[in-house]
């Protein structure tokens, strides 16, 4: 039974008797929940029991919970308008403000509304799924199945930004949710790295909804803005929350998944937009994609794209690739067309035309004996005379070595000096300095590769490794030795690291212990089991859940628990532990020959 159970408030699991930290979650349960939230254990129609917050907002209080008729746990929201509305010392009761009766009113039916119209998508996963909507101690409360999971905020303080291509494959099913919302005319409004969270079932789910109040002029019921996230028109005094809002947050969601970095403040940005999306990410999205986050992320509604459609349409088109000549012959060119001479064509047009054709190619002719006649002459006026004046990097390159030519008299004077090394710039392929090599080791890749004499004195070739002992993006070796001298224009590779080798993490829940372990030991993981008690209702041996969430990738050697079910223990009547307990102590008696003479 329930009611004999000690559950934990933090993960609502059984704890042993008299125990106050949870072995499970490490919560301590002598902890106190203050007012205004409810007190722990408190129970809401006779049938939740409330658990520690998890979240609150300006319209409402979210707490893990206990459905005592299943056992199930579940996430409880409770509608507390902290601005127009109290909670008495000791009661779980709702006391609304003098004044705000009507307000209270108006936005407890908007909650009721949203979270029976939110019960309708109940089977789209990265959604909620509403099981009960019910009104109780003079409020509402909203209670949906639990989802053990953490927010993208918390996942990537550990984790570096995704790759684009890894990004906008795990958020299109949030996006394809989000456009199903609109169409029910459902806006969110508060999307965020806050309110977007990752799953222990490896899928993302889009939390935290507000009513539809919580948007609009009324003072006390404002949400606070998330910076970087909110858009330009739900600031100020009269917000407008609309569709394209929500377009907003979630390409601000989208930047900030494949950057790692923060958005600028909209408001900020309606100022002086400096934001821009890094060369080094831009250039492996395609130009739609590009698009889709320029245009998503404007700061002003009527620059910036309308609905959640448009910004699938360009995340997500296909591109096509452009057409390319499969054949090495190239390709024959269509034969001339000829003019068939009839009776009814006058000689004279036929002569006319005739004249034309033959005078095209003495055009072309002089037109190429024009260009020769003058290339010719500059080339000897540059050699003679302009190169004092002007540089031209191919006249240099064609005529550097011809040793005769002015241009070329004064070479003579470049003495190499071994000990000299100082970096100069080459002023062509002939015409090179010597220059020391330096230690690359020492600079990031992101440093060499914005360093304008790096990358002018050397022909810097890059090589990306794993590696567990050097940082990401640093050098790990260079090709040529540092200090050694070298002709400018050299070739140089440079072995950069990519820090510890990141796998994807494989999907091993359902599969028995022992074949989920090899799969994770042969991907590169550490495998730890962690058996859970098994009441006889679950599958032995069987992992029910990984510690990280799978489909994302982490560093090699990532410690993944699994958590298997134990097997059922064996249970015996009372009559058969006494006759078990007979059997085994009871010993068989013989009767020496002495004693029965």
């Amino acid at each position: 039974m329930t009611e004999s159970k000690n559950y934990c408030m933090g993960c609502m699991k059984e704890m042993p008797a008299g125990e106050s930290i949870c072995p499970h979650c490490s919560y301590n349960e002598l902890s106190i929940q203050r007012d205004p939230f409810l007190h722990k254990r408190s129970v809401i129609a006779d049938r939740y029991l409330v658990g520690k917050v998890e979240s609150f907002s300006s319209d409402s209080i979210t707490y893990i919970g206990l459905d005592m008729q299943n056992e199930n746990v579940v996430s409880i929201t409770e509608f507390y308008p902290e601005k127009i509305v109290s909670r008495p010392p000791a009661s779980p009761q709702i006391a609304i403000k003098i004044g705000y009766e009507e307000m209270f009113r108006i936005t407890l039916q908007s909650f009721l509304d949203l979270w029976n119209e939110l019960k309708e998508f109940s089977r789209i996963v990265c959604l909620p799924t509403v099981t009960d909507v019910l009104v109780y101690n003079g409020t509402a409360y909203a209670v949906c199945e639990y989802k053990d999971c953490i927010t993208l905020e918390s996942y990537f303080k550990e984790k570096p930004a995704l790759s684009p291509k890894k990004a906008l494959t795990s958020l299109k099913p949030v996006i394809s949710a989000l456009g199903k919302l609109h169409r029910a005319g459902i806006v969110h409004g508060s999307i965020s790295p806050k309110s977007v969270c990752v799953g222990s079932d490896g899928k993302l789910h889009l939390t935290r909804f507000s009513i539809k109040q919580c948007y609009s002029a009324a003072a006390e019921m404002r949400t606070r803005p998330v910076s970087g996230f909110t858009p330009f028109e739900l600031y100020g005094d009269m917000p407008n929350l609309q569709q394209h809002s929500d377009v907003y947050s979630m390409t601000a969601l989208i930047y900030y998944t494949i950057t790692g970095v923060v958005p600028a403040d909209a408001t900020k940005r309606a100022v002086k937009d400096e934001m821009v999306l890094p060369s080094l990410i831009a250039e492996k999205m395609t130009k739609s994609e590009i698009t889709a986050i320029v245009k998503g992320m404007a700061v002003h509604p009527h620059n910036r794209l309308t609905s959640t459609d448009e910004l699938a349409k360009l995340l997500y088109s296909e591109q096509k690739p452009k057409a390319v000549q499969t054949s090495t012959q190239p390709a024959e060119k269509p034969a001339p067309r000829r003019v068939k001479q009839t009776a009814d064509t006058p000689a004279h047009k036929q002569e006319s035309k005739s004249g034309i054709n033959n005078l095209i190619p003495l055009m072309a002719k002089t037109f190429v004996g024009a260009i020769l006649a003058f290339s010719l002459i500059f080339t000897l006026l540059y050699t003679t005379v302009l190169y004092k004046s002007i540089e031209i990097p191919f006249m240099e390159s064609v005529f550097g070595g011809v040793s005769f030519l002015p241009m070329n008299k004064d070479d003579s004077q470049d003495v190499y000096n071994e000990n000299d090394t100082t970096t100069t710039e080459p002023t062509s392929n002939l015409d090179r300095s010597y220059v020391s090599v330096p230690d690359f080791t020492v600079h990031t890749y992101d440093r060499i590769k914005s360093n304008e004499i790096f990358n002018r004195n050397f022909v810097i070739k890059y090589k990306m490794q794993p590696s567990k002992t050097h940082e990401k993006n640093t050098v790990i070796s260079q090709s040529l030795t540092a200090g050694e001298s070298v002709l400018s224009g050299s070739e140089i590779t440079l072995v950069i690291s990519e820090g510890i080798a990141q796998i994807e993490l494989p999907d091993v829940i359902g599969m028995p212990y022992q074949a989920a372990k090899e799969k994770l030991e042969h991907a590169g993981f550490v495998v730890k089991l962690e058996l859970s008690k098994n009441t006889g209702d679950e599958t032995p041996d069987e992992v029910y859940l990984m510690s990280k969430v799978a489909g994302l990738e982490f560093d090699e050697g990532t410690e993944i628990v699994l958590s298997v079910w134990d097997e059922v223990e064996e249970t015996t009547t009372e009559e058969e532990t006494t006759t078990k307990k007979e059997t085994t102590t009871k010993k068989p008696t013989t009767t020496k020959a002495s004693d029965e003479e």
